[in-house]
């Protein structure tokens, strides 16, 4: 079980490096299964869902509390969506690196581009069911969201693993 209390304490003022690069790492690992998963099984009502939330990502600002708000609950959806109770349950771990990424939007640190094109693939991919494609749009939004959680070298090897580029 994972208790968001505890992570949210681990994250908050002087967060442990080794604890919100662990977070990271599990959600480079859980999120892209997690939306391959949700292409293959997502229904009309889960669509809604990500469509209504999508569009609450378009009419925010990168950076704000709003845009940390509407991604934080389109991460959740692809979790319900994906009617897997055991990828539901890894919601808090994957709700504490969205919390990350928004206190430091918080603090004036923002992600070095718009991510609005990625979530709009990622959506779309997930709606036409193409697991392949909405893995590799989660991949690369993982990606970018190392960029600012843990410096270029993160982002590189990310980024690396995002094209499939091991070495």
């Amino acid at each position: 079980m994972i208790d968001t209390e505890v992570l949210a304490w681990g994250l908050i003022d002087d967060p442990d490096p080794r604890l919100a690069r662990s977070i990271v790492e599990l959600s480079s690992i859980i999120e892209p299964a997690a939306a391959a998963v949700a292409a293959r099984r997502r229904s009309q009502d889960d669509m809604d869902a990500l469509q209504g939330t999508l569009g609450e990502i378009r009419q925010s600002r990168v950076g704000t509390v709003q845009r940390g708000g509407a991604t934080r609950a389109l991460h959740g959806h692809i979790l319900l969506a994906s009617r897997s109770p055991a990828l539901v349950a890894m919601g808090p771990a994957i709700s504490a690196a969205a919390d990350q990424r928004l206190l430091l939007a918080e603090s004036g640190l923002t992600l070095p581009r718009d991510e609005l094109p990625i979530y709009a693939a990622l959506v779309d991919a997930i709606g036409v069911g193409d697991p392949g494609r909405a893995e590799m749009e989660m991949r690369q939004l993982v990606a970018e969201a190392a960029v600012v959680s843990h410096g270029t070298e993160m982002a590189r090897v990310e980024r690396a693993s995002a094209q499939g580029d091991f070495s």
